[in-house]
């Protein structure tokens, strides 16, 4: 996937400020909006296929995300969405 200045593999670990203006701007919007998260704001997996898939104009079902990872959020112990 090249969506920042490096060709990244896949698993490696992404920091935001190696990724190209605009996939940066929509990780600020996954991370501040779509998909809150305390703490870090490393570029996860569902972040890269997100920035992905916008990029790529194909449609994707915000809301199922979004209530999905609520969901598995409220069964850990150490929550990382602000509710």
């Amino acid at each position: 996937m090249h969506i920042g200045i490096y060709n990244f593999a896949l698993g490696a670990k992404i920091k935001s400020q190696y990724l190209l203006l605009r996939p940066r701007i929509l990780h600020e919007i996954i991370t501040h909006n779509i998909l809150p998260k305390k703490g870090h704001f490393d570029v996860t997996f569902m972040d890269t296929f997100l920035i992905d898939y916008m990029i790529s104009d194909i449609p994707i079902n915000l809301p199922y995300i979004m209530i999905r990872t609520m969901i598995i959020t409220h069964g850990q112990k150490q929550k990382s969405l602000f509710l």
